[in-house]
């Protein structure tokens, strides 16, 4: 009620309803705001009427989440995340390193690995088993893999091909689209190209 009325006066009733939980952690604190909670719920209070304002969400709300669970206290947390730590945002950014550092193999696995990669997590560990055992970095990802899965001393079997086939289709399905997001952003002279080649590349691969 006082928000837009300048200077707030201190009072009973202020220091009655703000109470402010310090601890040498952050889990001390979401154990003193829990207990304040149920003293207040005690005295006839109801959940819907307290609120826990906290610095960091994303160091103290998992604590909030677990502390209150476990003593049976209603909570429903909302605050802001960064963006960054989105799914679908770590696997287009990591897609653009990949495509625009040259294919290295970091890049490239970093992105394989995302939540939304075009492949299975299981293909994803294939290939990536490839890539270390023979190096594939650069312009070799857009070389068709020939070589034995389990390297050198690995034995040609039937079981051998069945799983490097599995380990190229896997390869063309993730890096087609990472060579045409390179090849695009290299014509484009403008932002709106790069913002379109990029949104082709989303398309590509279905995301």
């Amino acid at each position: 009620r006082c928000l837009f009325r300048g200077r707030v006066q201190a009072g009973e009733s202020r220091r009655l309803r703000l109470r402010v939980c310090t601890a040498e952690r952050a889990y001390g604190e979401c154990v003193a705001t829990a207990s304040r909670i149920m003293e207040l719920v005690r005295g006839g209070s109801r959940y819907r009427q307290i609120s826990v304002v906290c610095g960091n969400m994303s160091n103290y709300g998992p604590m909030i989440g677990l502390v209150f669970r476990r003593m049976g206290i209603p909570v429903y947390l909302s605050g802001t995340e960064d963006i960054l730590n989105k799914g679908a945002i770590v696997t287009v950014l990591s897609a653009l390193d990949a495509a625009l550092d040259g294919l290295e193999q970091k890049a490239v696995l970093r992105y394989l690995r995302s939540v939304l990669s075009p492949i299975s997590p299981e293909d994803c560990d294939l290939v990536e088993n490839y890539a270390v055992i023979w190096g594939i970095s650069g312009s070799r990802w857009t070389e068709a893999f020939e070589n034995h899965p389990e390297g050198l001393s690995g034995i040609w079997n039937g079981y051998a091909e069945r799983t490097l086939q599995r380990i190229e289709q896997a390869r063309q399905l993730a890096i087609g689209p990472l060579v045409e997001l390179r090849a695009a952003f290299r014509k484009a002279t403008k932002l709106s190209e790069q913002v379109m080649a990029l949104y082709e590349f989303l398309e590509r691969i279905h995301l």
